[in-house]
């Protein structure tokens, strides 16, 4: 999909790796997995510990949130939630 929106290599590879973090991130804390019961909570839980514990500027927290907003929104797309 991101290809098809004429994404860059490097917008993908933040995309793919923002969405790497938020999965190890709920998984570390027991947080739901699946796509159809992760709530707007556990986005905004991901964040807070971006910015705070895990030590993430505010442009790389920007980087991922795109990538995760596009994730879910092909979620979406696809019928997945």
């Amino acid at each position: 999909m991101l290809q098809a929106t004429n994404r860059s290599p490097r917008t993908i590879e933040l995309y793919v790796r923002g969405i790497t973090l938020f999965e190890g991130f709920v998984r570390e804390r027991g947080m739901p997995t699946a796509v159809d019961a992760i709530a707007r909570e556990h986005v905004e839980a991901f964040f807070a510990w971006m910015m705070g514990d895990g030590g993430y500027a505010a442009a790389s927290a920007k980087a991922y949130y795109d990538g995760i907003r596009q994730f879910f929104r092909w979620c979406e797309e696809e019928g997945e939630v």
